[in-house]
């Protein structure tokens, strides 16, 4: 499988994708997700404190105003959860003009500014529940919604090797490498994310470890001494 037999990869989006060091399939999957938007927790605006990432589920009072401040288009709308009023702002995308109004509902994510009044800078918006969303690194040109896609069509089609023997995953309660990378993209939880992250770095430990022991063999074969990395798994499992 190659990056071009990806529905909606075409000739330009391989070389955005090569912007990001992404070459293969492969190279995709161990691409991470830098973020997630997550609107199963939805926070009260009355509770809201500066600074924090929260997603609300508001209330659009007022179809959304532009200006032009400062060489930027500045989007606002007013909303509201019951709780307390606050607004959306967006930078330079005058497109949300068309995308809410007034007395709709919607989810809304983003960091907290109270500077002057509850705003939310540059939110994600969506209008149905969408769950745990990955947010990648990007390029422009690149939607997030094409490498969501491409993730899932090679999820759906690469088979993922199993690193480690099954002896570590029962005994340092880890899951499997399948479920890790899955997790890691499309999780349900918060707490698959948690074991996502565990078991991938687990595994980027071991490696490590593994190659710089690989190195120092090499140092010492060089010099006409002799260091094998035969147990290197049980010297990295080694307490202490």
């Amino acid at each position: 499988m190659q990056l071009s037999d990806i529905k909606g990869v075409g000739p330009k989006r391989i070389e955005l994708f090569r912007q990001l060091h992404i070459e293969t399939p492969e190279d995709l999957l161990r691409f991470y997700p830098k973020e997630y938007l997550d609107d199963t927790h939805c926070s009260s605006i009355a509770k809201l404190h500066n600074g924090e990432k929260a997603t609300v589920y508001v209330r659009v009072l007022n179809d959304p105003t532009i200006f032009y401040h400062n060489r930027k288009y500045i989007v606002s709308a007013s909303v509201s959860d019951g709780s307390k009023k606050a607004t959306l702002r967006w930078m330079n995308q005058p497109y949300r003009m068309q995308q809410i109004h007034a007395g709709e509902m919607l989810y809304a994510t983003g960091i907290v500014n109270q500077k002057r009044g509850t705003v939310f800078y540059n939110p994600q918006i969506s209008k149905e529940k969408r769950g745990i969303v990955p947010v990648y690194p990007s390029v422009k040109g690149l939607p997030q919604a094409v490498i969501r896609e491409a993730v899932e069509a090679v999820l759906n089609t690469v088979r993922i090797p199993e690193l480690l023997p099954q002896e570590w995953l029962d005994r340092y309660d880890l899951i499997s490498s399948n479920e890790a990378v899955r997790y890691a993209h499309f999780p349900k939880t918060s707490e698959e994310i948690r074991s996502a992250k565990r078991r991938l770095s687990f595994e980027d430990a071991f490696l490590y470890f593994t190659v710089m022991m690989a190195q120092k063999d090499d140092h010492y074969r060089r010099n006409g001494n002799a260091l094998s990395v035969n147990g290197s798994s049980e010297a990295f499992l080694k307490p202490g």
